[in-house]
């Protein structure tokens, strides 16, 4: 008798390990085999991963600046020149957009291609889906033909209404007076232009003819150069 359950407590014992045996071996199956279909995937994905994709917009993200020197603009209208931008620096978006971080000098011309005034600022932003150029820091404009002057911190030259703008403090100083306001809209080569708030008027002492031709002449060569 004592044999007989000796047998039946074995037999039951080599059940029990058959079947441990069976359960480790089927977590182990299971989660091993979970983790190879994971590298699979994740191999087969490539550069869907999420850090491939943010390093393949980084590199993109990069190349869409470019930056280029000595670089002239030329804006025409029915095959004769209207205006010419000259910078040393430009960097251009994505969208078309272009930085000016050292500024630019632009002529701007008339119906024969004369010259008829420039634009000096010191930092420039052109927004491409309005075609107008936000200067900031400084911008002076010169009418080469009486020589009125346009000073002011801010400007924004609009390309297709051939005018400026500002909201920013202005001065405008030509042979007889020198006017200082707030708020302007002109012309690109100031032949027309509007100061909204005037607040000073300053006469300016006629200079000799042989004083005018020297400013004449040193005004010129600056053209020029």
């Amino acid at each position: 008798m004592i044999k007989f359950v000796y047998i039946k407590v074995g037999l039951l014992l080599c059940v029990c390990a058959l079947f441990l045996a069976y359960v480790i071996n089927k977590v182990y199956f299971n989660t091993h085999s979970k983790e190879e279909t994971n590298q699979s995937k994740n191999k087969k994905e490539g550069p869907q991963g999420n850090t491939n994709i943010e390093g393949e917009l980084e590199d993109t993200e990069e190349d869409l600046k470019i930056e280029t020197k000595d670089v002239t603009f030329i804006y025409s209208e029915k095959g004769k020149i209207c205006a010419k931008i000259h910078a040393d620096i430009t960097i251009q978006s994505s969208n078309k957009d272009v930085l000016y971080p050292k500024g630019v000098f632009v002529e701007f011309y008339n119906d024969n291609e004369v010259i008829k005034g420039t634009l000096e600022a010191g930092y420039v932003r052109y927004i491409s889906k309005d075609n107008i150029y936000k200067i900031e820091n400084w911008a002076k404009i010169i009418n080469t033909k009486n020589n009125n002057i346009l000073e002011s911190p801010n400007l924004i030259w609009d390309v297709d209404t051939k005018r400026v703008k500002t909201d920013s403090a202005v001065t405008i100083t030509t042979q007889d007076v020198k006017l200082v306001g707030k708020g302007l809209d002109a012309e690109e080569d100031l032949s027309e232009y509007t100061i909204f708030d005037i607040r000073g008027k300053i006469k300016i002492k006629k200079k000799s003819k042989e004083e005018q031709n020297e400013r004449n002449t040193i005004f010129n060569k600056s053209i020029v150069a």
